[in-house]
């Protein structure tokens, strides 16, 4: 649009300061309007599938919605000072335990939740459908308190990735709270239905200017396993991650809140991640220097 206007207005319409002409004249002399053969198609080639965050932690459609998937969730707690690199798919055998499926409390009032859990973080992981945070805002997310809570995300592969049988690489994308204050350090790693390089993501961010509270996207390239032939039901493959929150942590907390996910392909994977995505909060008066 930008070089559509400066052409127009660079070329023979910078007549019509001085001339009258028709409407249909001053069509004519509008220049072409840039197309993909100027570079937009390159940029558009990936495809992208949404996932959010359920109530219901085992249901696996969105009512109809067809731009969004939801995401199944399974919650555990493990000892707080399990080994960090200790393998995700085998943890519940021996050191974590399945927890039910919980919410935050029903109250708008910050302070008003903190004094229901009485001063007290709970165990594993919790659907919330506001923030926590004295803002609070309406936002689906999962949110963990406690260094030990595991959650499992069953990602259903994209139709789009379906194209022949063997593998198809992606890029996961999740979108996740960064604070300078409460914030824990988790570990991502793929234990079924894909594969990935486990990562480290740490929440806990401070600037030398600004402190805020915001959402940003994570970067994880995951290979989905794609069956020769499909499974009973049609249902499509899925990808199942684990998310701990470990026992190590730079702000002193373990909170971790995990809002939506991506998958996309076409793109190049790799890099860490980390663009800015919604600004939730801003406390202008706590900047560390």
């Amino acid at each position: 649009m930008v070089y559509w206007l400066a052409s127009a207005s660079a070329g023979p319409l910078a007549e019509a300061r001085t001339e009258t002409l028709t409407e249909a004249e001053a069509i004519a002399r509008l220049p072409p309007v840039l197309n993909s053969g100027h570079g937009l198609q390159k940029q558009m080639r990936a495809t992208t599938a949404c996932y959010f965050v359920h109530a219901d932690g085992t249901r696996q459609t969105a009512d109809g919605v067809t731009t969004w998937m939801v995401v199944p969730w399974e919650p555990a707690v493990c000892q707080a000072d399990l080994e960090e690199d200790a393998s995700d798919a085998t943890v519940l055998a021996h050191a974590c335990r399945v927890m039910p499926q919980a919410h935050c409390p029903p109250i708008k009032s910050y302070e008003a939740t903190l004094a229901h859990w009485h001063g007290s973080w709970p165990l594993g992981w919790l659907y919330c459908d506001r923030t926590i945070a004295p803002q609070r805002r309406q936002m689906k997310n999962l949110a963990a308190f406690t260094a030990g809570a595991l959650v499992y995300l069953s990602v259903a592969m994209p139709a789009f990735l379906a194209l022949r049988a063997g593998t198809a690489s992606a890029e996961l994308r999740l979108l996740h709270l960064i604070s300078y204050e409460h914030m824990g350090i988790a570990r991502v790693s793929c234990v079924a239905g894909c594969t990935c390089e486990s990562r480290v993501w740490d929440a806990h961010r401070i600037d030398r200017r600004r402190n805020v509270s915001i959402y940003v996207e994570a970067a994880l390239p995951v290979t989905f396993s794609v069956p020769s032939e499909p499974a009973n039901g049609g249902a499509s493959p899925r990808c199942k991650l684990a998310l701990r929150v470990l026992g190590r942590t730079s702000s002193g907390e373990h909170r971790w809140v995990i809002a939506r996910l991506t998958v996309t392909s076409g793109v190049a994977t790799g890099g860490r991640g980390g663009r800015v995505v919604d600004k939730i909060t801003r406390r202008t008066g706590t900047v560390v220097e």
